[in-house]
């Protein structure tokens, strides 16, 4: 099978995005990149964004009114939702919203644990816990696909973790290697979130909205009632798609909105999707499988499977040289 590999435009590149065929239908498994081909660009059927982050998006934000019109987009509603929602609160840098916001309202939504007949092949999309409404995806044809953009593993968590039934059969898996090298970034980092609020009466935090509300849920578990958590930004249209969403573990806060520093003398924990964009420190809050997380996802398939790594960080692969699988690269990936 042949893989083309799209290499993200970040500080850190990785491999985000993959142009496939199967039963002759051209996909993009997320689409992260923009794509300067115009015919390949035509050539696109249909596009499986797995998540709403930027370094899975952007190409598609920037290309969509190039693709053809009947060129099917799918995702989840709730990723749906917020990409829409972050287009019209002006959260990405792009021209032509307004038409773009109408392109991207054909979205297909779709469904978990729900097989779909796209005619020349099937498809189901399962829960991948990476945050609000991401997923994974199996692509049933003349081979069968398992895709998992980004994925999460929390034990006993029912919304940030994966989740898949067991025996699946696929002959390939395309997996998310962001950390297949670590394993305690996890507990460090909210250990060290912890201490810093035992030790502070103010703590500050800058993340992007997401993670500002995961981390308040954890955070709200672990306080008492003398320190607050107060949210400056653009939480109002995040938290209304998440109670629309069904995800009322993280919507039953206590999180006074201070978008007017009306709180700025008091104690407390101050959570700033504002000045993330300028000092960004939410990027050691994982959101990715660990090392050891590995063995139990892959647990999940026949042993036949063909396991392909991709968005690994490119300056890893050195280190990664020594591991078993099918690392992805940038273009040509004969697999």
């Amino acid at each position: 099978m042949r893989i083309l590999g799209f290499l993200s435009n970040e500080k850190e590149p990785k491999i985000t995005s993959y142009y496939l065929t199967l039963n002759d239908k051209n996909i993009m498994l997320d689409y992260g990149t923009p794509i300067n081909d115009p015919i390949k660009l035509k050539s696109i059927d249909l596009i499986f964004i797995s998540h709403s982050h930027m370094d899975h998006i952007y190409g598609l934000i920037n290309d969509c009114l190039k693709l053809r019109n009947d060129a099917r987009i799918i995702a989840t509603r709730t990723t749906k939702k917020i990409i829409l929602g972050l287009l019209s609160h002006g959260l990405i840098e792009t021209d032509n919203i307004q038409m773009k916001i109408i392109r991207l309202s054909k979205i297909e939504e779709l469904l978990f644990d729900t097989e779909y007949d796209y005619t020349d092949f099937k498809l189901t999309l399962y829960q991948a816990g990476h945050t609000f409404g991401s997923s994974m995806i199996l692509l049933d044809g003349e081979k069968k696909i398992f895709y998992t953009g980004d994925i999460n593993f929390y034990p006993n968590s029912k919304l940030l973790s994966y989740i898949l039934p067991d025996n699946i059969y696929a002959d390939y898996l395309l997996i998310d290697g962001t950390n297949v090298l670590r394993n305690d970034f996890k507990k460090q980092s909210l250990s060290h979130i912890k201490k810093m609020i035992e030790t502070y009466d103010k703590f500050y935090i800058n993340a992007r909205a997401e993670k500002c509300v995961m981390i308040a849920k954890y955070l709200g578990i672990e306080l008492d009632d003398k320190k607050k958590i107060y949210y400056e930004g653009d939480l109002e249209w995040f938290l209304d798609i998440l109670i629309e969403e069904g995800y009322e573990p993280f919507v039953s806060l206590k999180i006074r909105v201070d978008n007017n520093n009306l709180y700025k003398s008091q104690e407390g924990i101050y959570l700033s999707s504002v000045l993330f964009r300028e000092y960004n420190n939410d990027y050691n809050i994982g959101l990715h499988i660990s090392m050891n997380d590995y063995v139990l996802f892959f647990s999940h398939f026949n042993s036949s499977v063909k396991i392909l790594v991709g968005h690994f960080f490119y300056k890893d692969m050195k280190k990664m040289e020594d591991v078993s699988y099918y690392l992805m690269k940038e273009g040509e990936n004969l697999v």
